[in-house]
């Protein structure tokens, strides 16, 4: 009875391990045979590559050749003369080393060697071109020879010889390399930077801990305590640009540089779009105008200070459609004051200073500072165009909890109004400060300034009458 159970366990395991067995081998024999015959094909379709190139190399020597012994036997020339031509030939052709004229018999008619030409004629008479077998010259480098037969005006045959220098096919063969990467392992690119050694290194960590590390590290006592005072004071100055934008934008009353007015967001359980993309414009603009502090220009107006570019606005417009005797729009940004501890309402330093505009001259006028505004809306509206078409690719995002219920945060188009609002604020400010960087030093009839007014003017005028 042991017996035959043993028999029958050998049985089974036999036949559960015998397929795999074979398996195995049959897979390893056809992954060797697959991978013999994939190298065997890269191998040949890179010495079919070399072959071709190294052949297109001969042929275009061989037409230089041919074309060289049309010019020396077509017309009567003097020995002196088929010299010039030689010598003037290896100039243009630097693989060609030497090129000599042979007559019938082999003796050397031209040559551009200087004194006795080193070539010799074919000993057989021949119909094509004979090329030489490959040897190593003097200076242990690769050269042959091509002879091309020449049939002259008067019937005497001819051959024009030339050595022929190999080492561009030399170097475009050496870096072939067959069954071997080309790139270098980490410890080789260690071993080729041979100039990295212990004193490079620490020279290169002394100018990184001088350059970032030395007054957070081993400043002095003054330094650091300056230091950390400014950025304190750096901390405390932008918090008071960020709660105030935020204050004016919850309060309905919030006006950017340009003029847009953003309505005060609604009070609900749920934050729309509108309201996601009224905050992230305001602290793009709290950012831009603390880090930036761009100027913004005015004009006295007959119900008021004018305040540019944000007096070219539709919202301005509207306004003083709305309600002639309203005062003008007032960007936020115009009455914000930096204040240090201890000062109240009406004191500290103003965040930027309005600046009149000019009427001639250097600076901006009102023609320039329409410029800018356009500029800064048109990158403004290509950016939301580019945000919109990226992020309507993208959804929104929620976790689940089971009975504890779940957490959604939006859609794609929540992602979408995001993507459009960034890149719509950030174009418009760099564009807007680009601009009054350069229009800054143009005179007013400059010729940037007057084809930027052209064209606003065009883009301003009525369509025509087609009727």
């Amino acid at each position: 009875m042991k017996r035959i159970t043993s028999r029958f366990v050998l049985l089974i395991a036999t036949a559960a391990v015998a397929p795999l067995v074979v398996y195995g081998g049959v897979s390893v024999n056809s992954l060797r045979n697959g991978t013999r015959e994939s190298v065997t094909d890269g191998n040949l379709k890179v010495a079919g590559q070399v072959a071709a190139e190294i052949d297109l190399y001969m042929r275009d020597n061989i037409r230089v050749l041919q074309s060289l012994g049309a010019e020396l036997t077509a017309t009567s020339l003097y020995s002196w003369q088929q010299n010039r031509i030689l010598k003037d030939y290896v100039l243009a052709f630097p693989e060609f080393r030497e090129l000599t004229l042979f007559d019938e018999s082999g003796h050397a008619l031209a040559t551009s060697a200087i004194g006795k030409s080193r070539l010799s004629a074919p000993l057989t008479a021949a119909a094509k071109p004979i090329i030489a077998p490959v040897r190593v010259d003097d200076d242990l480098l690769p050269t042959t020879t091509i002879a091309i037969p020449l049939t002259a005006v008067h019937g005497a045959s001819r051959w024009i010889e030339g050595e022929i220098a190999l080492e561009q096919l030399w170097r475009m063969v050496d870096t072939i390399h067959v069954g071997a990467s080309t790139t270098m392992s980490p410890r080789e690119r260690l071993e080729k930077l041979h100039d990295l050694n212990a004193s490079i290194l620490k020279d290169f960590g002394e100018r990184i801990q001088e350059r970032f590390l030395k007054h957070d590290l081993q400043g002095t006592a003054t330094e650091s305590a300056e230091a950390r005072a400014r950025l304190v004071a750096d901390v405390n100055e932008f918090n008071q640009v960020l709660v105030a934008y935020v204050s004016a934008y919850v309060d309905g009353k919030y006006v950017d540089r340009f003029g847009t007015t953003l309505p005060a967001p609604a009070i609900s359980r749920t934050v729309g779009n509108t309201e996601i993309a009224g905050v992230i414009s305001v602290i793009i603009d709290a950012v831009g105008d603390y880090l930036v502090r761009g100027p913004v220009w005015t004009e006295k107006g007959d119900r008021g200070t004018l305040y540019y570019p944000a007096s070219f606005s539709k919202d301005a417009a509207d306004l003083a459609l709305k309600d002639p005797k309203a005062a003008p729009l007032e960007p936020t940004v115009v009455g914000l004051r930096i204040k240090a501890r201890g000062q109240g309402d009406g004191e500290g330093a103003p965040l930027i200073q309005p600046v009149p505009l000019v009427t001639d001259g250097c600076g901006i006028t009102k023609d320039k500072a329409k410029a800018i505004e356009y500029l800064g809306q048109t990158a403004a509206l290509k950016a939301s165009m580019v945000g919109g078409i990226t992020g309507g690719s993208f959804g929104g995002f929620g976790a689940s909890f089971g009975a504890f219920g779940k957490i959604s945060v939006g859609d794609n188009q929540t992602v979408q109004v995001v993507i459009k609002t960034v890149l719509g604020k950030v174009a418009e400010r760099v564009a807007a400060d680009a601009a009054y960087r350069i229009f800054y030093r143009l005179p007013d009839k400059a010729q940037l300034a007057e084809l930027v007014q052209k064209y606003l003017d065009l883009l301003e005028a009525p369509p025509a009458d087609t009727r």
